[in-house]
């Protein structure tokens, strides 16, 4: 890879380095938050929808294994509306039945028929993703039979809901997402919505019985609001009152260190990781998820279900699992087991490797890895960033501030990546056994984070 500037002796008590520039000062955190659709974030699937743990009210997060399906085809129908009763065009509609799927978009008045497609008894489900993707739909345990044609039409009720920002992300806060469960009989309803730029907002309510409501400020910091559980409503409907959501009290996550302004949590796989808990009541009990946000949602874990210990700021540590792709996030979930909400975060996988950790004095060794970049997916490449090289003398941790110097760190040099957060130093010759870590910048989909430490032993 090419070097960042014009090659440059540095004068430093760990290492001689051939082809290395002095950057400047260590980049400082931008603060943002992860909202999904309401921020900049790590990318998700679109129109993934998360659930709770073991809350009774909603469907499994992930599609069981497949169940045996009717040969004989049947066919279904209807329309996608607004709670207003207009037709969502060319939203993104999907029937399920266990992992058998299929679908197509809605028509210019919000219409949408499927034909032979297996009969459901009791295991349908469909799903409907509005075109700007900020309205998701869901309703399962859905029976259809052969011939057919079965209709299923959508269209929500409202309700009425008021955001009040504060606490430590409020200055953040300019948006709200809902996500409302309700039943009707055997069947579970799901309706989401995401309202940019507003705190003042009509939740949409699919027909049913309201079971419970998660209200978002971001997908790390959010609250249950409970005001209209046991209502009814349907179609077009909405409720003559409304609620309110504090964020000062509502319940937020996130990885890394204790501290607002500190290091966002990253690391190589395997590494151990932070998840960060506050406002959670102690008589919550919560599940923890998590997946790699490559492509393919690997690495996925159950890590199992914990009572929350403290309403202050408190922590479980877990182990990302040695799977986990570099150069993506590590997506954690907790969702509440006894109610709707579901928050999640996530720690950022990077890696720096080097050719030989023991070496001779003046033994000329070379470092590699990986951190996230904006706009990588898959093999589609990012923004090309910059990672800064510190060391330390002896035995070190992953620093826990953002200007590691004030650990005792040393800045080498800066580097290049590519547009797939690969980078590689030129051939550096450590005089003393030191530890090394790479600092990357951050940018709009990703904070500023360190690598795990690496020691090179020098006889």
């Amino acid at each position: 890879m090419r070097r960042l500037f014009v090659a440059t002796m540095i004068c430093s008590g760990f290492l001689l380095l051939a082809g290395v520039a002095v950057a400047g000062a260590s980049p400082s955190q931008t603060m943002h938050k992860d909202g999904g659709a309401s921020a900049a974030a790590a990318p998700t699937l679109a129109g993934q929808r998360a659930t709770s743990g073991s809350w009774t009210s909603q469907k499994p997060r992930f599609i069981p294994a497949p169940e045996a399906l009717a040969s004989a085809a049947a066919a279904i129908n209807g329309t996608i509306r607004d709670y207003y009763g207009s037709g969502l065009a060319y939203a993104d509609v999907s029937w399920h039945i266990g992992s058998d799927t299929g679908g197509g978009p809605t028509d210019s008045a919000g219409a949408y028929s499927f034909s032979d497609i297996p009969a459901a008894a009791g295991n349908g489900e469909i799903t409907a993703l509005s075109s700007d993707e900020n309205t998701w739909l869901d309703w399962w345990n859905l029976t259809w039979s052969s011939p057919g044609p079965t209709t299923f039409d959508m269209q929500p009720g409202a309700v009425s809901l008021e955001g009040s920002t504060g606490g430590p992300w409020g200055q953040w806060a300019d948006s709200l997402s809902t996500d409302v469960y309700t039943s009707s009989g055997m069947e579970g309803k799901d309706a989401y919505q995401y309202f940019p730029g507003s705190l003042s907002v009509s939740a949409p309510v699919l027909p049913g019985t309201i079971e419970g409501m998660g209200v978002y400020f971001f997908n790390d910091e959010g609250a249950e609001v409970t005001d209209f559980n046991g209502q009814t409503l349907g179609a077009g409907g909405t409720i003559p009152m409304s609620a309110t959501v504090d964020e000062y009290s509502a319940q937020r996550i996130w990885t890394g260190t204790s501290k607002w302004n500190g290091p966002w949590g990253s690391g190589r796989p395997g590494s151990k990781l932070k998840v960060w808990l506050q406002n959670y009541p102690t008589t919550w009990v919560n599940s923890i998820t998590g997946f790699s946000e490559n492509p393919a949602n690997s690495a996925f874990k159950n890590f199992g279900n914990f009572r929350s210990l403290s309403t202050t700021r408190h922590s479980r540590t877990l182990a990302v699992p040695a799977k986990a792709v570099p150069g993506y996030g590590y997506r954690v979930h907790l969702g509440h087991t006894q109610g709707p909400l579901d928050l999640s975060t996530w720690f950022q996988i990077c890696t720096l490797n080097a050719t030989k950790t023991t070496v001779n004095k003046g033994t000329a060794i070379r470092f590699s890895g990986v951190v996230p970049v904006q706009g990588h997916r898959g093999s589609t490449a990012g923004k090309r960033t910059t990672v800064d090289m510190y060391v330390h003398k002896g035995t070190a941790a992953q620093p826990t501030v953002m200007d590691p110097r004030k650990q005792g760190w040393q800045l080498v040099g800066s580097f290049r990546t590519d547009g797939y957060g690969k980078y590689r130093t030129p051939l550096l010759k450590p005089r003393l056994t030191l530890s090394v870590v790479m600092l990357y910048p951050g940018d709009d989909w990703y904070w500023s984070g360190y690598t795990s430490p690496r020691k090179i032993t020098v006889r």
